[in-house]
């Protein structure tokens, strides 16, 4: 059952983007969530230790210097009078000096052998401490990094957590498999009527799911945070040698660096939530690896190990040293407090919106090109009497290979299968017998009518490349890389391309010489045939009418080619594909 729902999300996806790498193409290729609860449920127990605040208690900040004069006794204000005589310093400066004595009493008692409070050193057991937190740090890199790259996706991923139902309508409702089933044809009127909808769901998720993905988007950012600190520049700033035991720097070596570090651990005041490291590790995952519930369990019970393994060491690093108390050392100031810690998860609610209201636009331009090329291969239909044919071996996206000019392809063949062998008798008998007026004319038909006849060989020979035979078709329909055969398929729109780009031009100018040659102007570039009544003997009435109807036909597939083209392109431009329409 696991593999089954799994492999029905996979095929969902695959129509969505060129790369099919869109937040959404990928949230359709994700876990089911009654597999991921049914696996989490057993995992999360043993978190609970691990999910305390990660910044220690909050460090009392001193009285103000005002407060603590007043609350000088007798003798201490007479100690405060002679000292500011004999030391020429101010009474503020005396008292700060006095507060920073006792701070660094606290500090040196608290982190030991690791720093010289006095000398305002750092030494070799915090240089040991840091090395060990980098470590630790290195193995959670992949699920930082993605963390970090894939955001956007790590806010759906807690939509769905919370308010599963909520989001699973709006990404149906926004999907294009529902719009394809709306009569609605304007694109326009599509994207008004699905905005609203978004609008009126936003408006039920409840206050209490957006706190929680505001949190926990917010711890997910911290933990990416804390994972970029720059340990190499730190621990370059001792001196000596771990062998030697004697490393050491200077305080104000690496000030803004411990700083940082105070103020990063700070914002995780709050419990940390089982859902934020979850989520980080399920983004992480290998889909195709997890094709049993027994390798995602084992996947998400490493994963979290690692990252609870990150909040333990920092935990135990806030524990050992009084970062806040170092740094009002170090900077000399007993009233510095890290900044107020910034919930960077406030933006939740904009990403999710806006990644919606994007695939609103998208997903109505798609259905609204796709009902378009649909419309124009009833056309080429009706031109060629419903003979559409497709040319063999070419990709239709199933296994996730798309075409760009899948449609102008389908175009191309259609003519060359019907329209073209219809017409070569009566434009044989124009290049054969044909009286000229312009020799310019009889020049330009005889090269049109020999670019003409190659076009049925030119898409033979590309028939021939792309079947499961072919020199191409080996790699598209063959079990190597999805990028290996997107490059083959790319390398197929090309020379889709170039045939039809050559058909264009032929098409465009055979209608124009048969123009001249039926309907005729004066001053116009292309003039008809002096044996105009004569060239089809006693068939020549019905040769003219066949003339007319050829004239015709390729006037309304250059239309239809170059609307198509139009189509293709403005895909193309979207980062999207055009479906197959047969």
């Amino acid at each position: 059952m696991f593999r089954e729902v799994f492999i029905w999300y996979i095929a969902g996806c695959m129509a969505q983007t060129k790369a099919g790498t869109s937040v959404f193409d990928r949230l359709a290729r994700s876990i089911p969530r009654e597999e991921r609860e049914k696996i989490l449920s057993s995992i999360r127990q043993s978190l609970e230790q691990d999910l305390a605040p990660l910044a220690p208690e909050e460090i009392d900040t001193p009285p103000s210097l005002e407060e603590q004069i007043k609350a000088l006794g007798l003798w201490g204000k007479i100690k405060l009078f002679f000292l500011q005589i004999f030391t020429s310093e101010t009474r503020e400066s005396i008292i700060t000096g006095w507060v920073l004595a006792g701070m660094r009493q606290q500090v040196q008692k608290i982190a030991g052998d690791a720093l010289d409070a006095r000398r305002g050193i750092f030494l070799g057991g915090f240089a040991t401490s840091l090395e060990a937190l980098q470590l630790t740090l290195h193995r959670a890199s992949p699920y930082l990094d993605t963390a970090a790259a894939r955001r956007e996706e790590l806010v759906f991923h807690f939509a769905a957590d919370l308010f599963p139902v909520i989001n699973e309508k709006l990404l149906q409702r926004t999907s294009e498999e529902y719009l394809n089933q709306q009569e609605e044809k304007n694109e326009r009127t599509l994207k008004h009527d699905l905005t609203r909808y978004l609008e009126e769901r936003i408006a039920d998720i409840p206050s209490r799911s957006s706190a929680r993905i505001r949190r926990s988007l917010s711890q997910a950012d911290n933990l990416v945070r804390i994972g970029s600190f720059p340990f190499h520049s730190v621990l370059g700033s001792f001196s000596g040698s771990a062998e030697a035991g004697d490393r050491q720097c200077p305080f104000d070596y690496i000030t803004h660096s411990v700083e940082r570090l105070a103020s990063d651990l700070v914002s995780f005041s709050d419990p940390l939530e089982p859902m934020a490291l979850e989520n980080m590790v399920l983004l992480s995952c290998d889909r195709d690896a997890l094709d049993t519930p027994e390798a995602l369990q084992k996947e998400l019970e490493t994963g979290l190990a690692i990252l609870t393994a990150v909040v333990r060491a920092f935990r135990e690093f806030a524990d050992r040293y009084p970062l806040v108390l170092l740094v009002r050392l170090i900077r000399e100031d007993p009233w510095w407090n890290p900044p107020e810690a910034d919930y960077s998860g406030n933006d939740w609610l904009s990403i999710y919106k806006g990644k919606l209201e994007e695939r609103i636009r998208r997903e109505a331009l798609r259905v609204s090109l796709h009902r378009q090329a649909q419309d124009q291969i009833l056309l080429l239909e009706e031109i060629v009497d419903d003979r559409v044919t497709r040319l063999k071996g070419l990709p239709d996206g199933s296994e996730g290979v798309f075409l760009a000019h899948w449609h102008l392809a389908l175009a191309a063949q259609t003519f060359a299968s019907s329209l073209w062998r219809n017409t070569m008798s009566p434009l044989r008998q124009i290049l054969n017998g044909a009286d000229f007026y312009k020799s310019s004319n009889r020049a330009q038909f005889n090269d049109t009518f020999n670019e003409y006849e190659k076009i049925p060989g030119d898409l033979a020979g590309l028939e021939a490349l792309v079947l499961p035979g072919g020199d191409w078709g080996q790699v598209l329909h063959s079990d190597e890389s999805l990028s290996r055969r997107r490059e083959m398929a790319h390398r197929v729109d090309r020379e889709i391309e170039m045939i039809v780009t050559s058909l264009q031009t032929t098409l465009e100018m055979m209608k124009n010489l048969l123009g001249g040659i039926l309907y005729s102007r004066p001053g116009s570039s292309y003039d008809t045939i002096a044996n105009y009544g004569q060239i089809g003997g006693r068939r020549n009435a019905e040769l003219i009418e066949e003339l007319k109807e050829i004239h015709s036909a390729i006037q309304r597939l250059v239309g239809v080619i170059g609307e198509i083209g139009a189509l293709e392109k403005r895909a193309s431009e979207n980062d999207m594909f055009l479906r197959p329409s047969l």
